[in-house]
């Protein structure tokens, strides 16, 4: 009990020369000498609050109205371009004298023999159809045997020519393969006379993935006695057949 009452009595003197000691201190300050010039601040004098800027929305309000002007100038030129550089309409005959690009990119510098090694290959028509002059709205069938399977459609190789009085057949051939333009039309009749098949050949050159297309016709002498040439070609038997050898060039 005793050493509570005496920590209280220090705790209190404690306060006691700690206020004596600030008053002291206070009395012994003295304020610096101000000028004349100086201004004196109250401490009733509060800070006014900061201004706002009214250019700062100006200068967003101007900018977006400029973007928004080179926008539409930026518009109405680019529409302009258009209508000024604009491509015609393409037709179906445009798109079939379209070239298809080439997979042989860069063959042609390529060291190669010369002359060149000869090879060749028997190219055979992509289509084979028939022609009516008589009917020049009909269209012919192109795949009669085709046939339906459990996995689908399945179209053999098989094409018909057909030669009348009235009706020709029409072949095409695509050229492939790089370096093989010598193309060489061949005819392949059983009937006749091997020996009269040179005259059956027809050299051309074609370039690659060139289109060659041909018409068999009975001619204007024999149509007065009548004509009639018919078979089915097929790629393992040629022989009735009308294809083209491709050789090589280079």
């Amino acid at each position: 009990m005793r050493s509570d009452v005496r920590w209280c009595n220090e705790v209190q003197w404690f306060s006691l020369s700690r206020s004596l000691s600030m008053e002291v201190l206070m009395s012994s300050y003295k304020l610096l000498p101000v000028s004349p010039e100086s201004p004196t601040l109250n401490d009733d004098d509060g800070l006014s609050p900061p201004k706002q800027s009214t250019l700062t929305p100006r200068i967003c309000l101007l900018a977006c109205i400029l973007c928004t002007i080179f926008n539409l100038v930026l518009s109405f030129r680019f529409e302009a371009t258009l209508k000024s550089n604009a491509y015609p309409p393409v037709t179906y005959k445009d798109i079939q004298s379209l070239r298809r690009p080439s997979q042989f990119i860069r063959f042609d510098e390529i060291t190669r023999a010369s002359p060149p090694v000869h090879k060749e290959f028997n190219n055979y028509p992509i289509l084979m159809t028939q022609v009516d002059s008589a009917q020049k709205d009909k269209v012919f069938e192109d795949d009669v045997k085709r046939y339906m399977t459990p996995i689908g459609t399945i179209s053999p190789r098989d094409r018909r020519v057909l030669v009348t009085d009235m009706v020709s057949t029409v072949a095409q051939f695509r050229a492939i393969d790089y370096g093989m333009e010598r193309c060489e039309l061949y005819l392949a009749l059983p009937s006749l006379d091997p020996t009269l098949l040179a005259g059956n050949k027809t050299m051309a050159l074609a370039d690659e993935q060139e289109v060659l297309s041909f018409e068999l016709a009975c001619s204007l002498e024999t149509t007065t006695e009548g004509c009639h040439i018919e078979w089915w070609q097929s790629m393992k038997k040629p022989n009735p057949g009308l294809y083209i050898i491709q050789h090589s060039t280079v």
